[in-house]
């Protein structure tokens, strides 16, 4: 199964936090919004994931959550793509 999970949005309605830290890394409950929502994703999947496939907007933030991504899903053995959509104001 392939699992598309975009995160291209600016975060502007959650600012000031988004101003430094990119949006699926904000910590609710001290846990980063993308943590959670890999973990539950992987956990509410009856079959085996065999990739994920993140669509990551704002390009100021694409090589920090690719590294946190990659930190936290390789524990899963499931193969990662990751494409930066530009955002054109």
């Amino acid at each position: 199964m392939k699992i598309i999970i975009p995160m291209a949005g600016r975060g502007s309605r959650l600012r000031p936090q988004t101003l430094i830290t990119p949006k699926p890394l904000v910590p609710i409950a001290g846990i980063p919004i993308l943590n959670q929502l890999v973990s539950d994703t992987i956990k509410l999947v009856d079959e085996p994931i065999d990739e994920m496939v993140f669509i990551i907007g704002d390009p100021i933030f694409f090589d920090e959550i690719v590294y946190i991504i990659n930190k936290y899903v390789i524990i899963f053995n499931i193969c990662l793509k990751f494409f930066n959509k530009k955002i054109i104001i």
